[in-house]
């Protein structure tokens, strides 16, 4: 931050500020593009078009891996823990 100058405020900006709206410090916004591509290298082979398909993804891996853990709670595990789930 001291190497950019300014607070997070500065240099996140304000872009969406109906008054007086400020970019996003330009070397911040490329650090955050970068670390979104190489995120999403993790998920998949190919980056993604929108925040709303990484997040349809992210929400769909969610479901299965509750439902994992789910299937394996109710499967008759009798520890204290899985009585109180039941």
């Amino acid at each position: 931050r001291d190497m950019e100058g300014g607070s997070l405020a500065e240099l996140y900006g304000s872009p969406l500020a109906e008054k007086n709206p400020k970019p996003m410090n330009e070397n911040l916004k490329n650090a955050h593009e970068y670390l979104d591509r190489y995120v999403d290298g993790i998920y998949r082979n190919k980056f993604f078009s929108s925040d709303e398909e990484r997040l349809s993804l992210l929400l769909e891996m969610h479901k299965k891996y509750k439902g994992v853990k789910n299937e394996k709670n109710f499967g008759g595990d009798q520890s204290p823990a899985g009585r109180l789930i039941q």
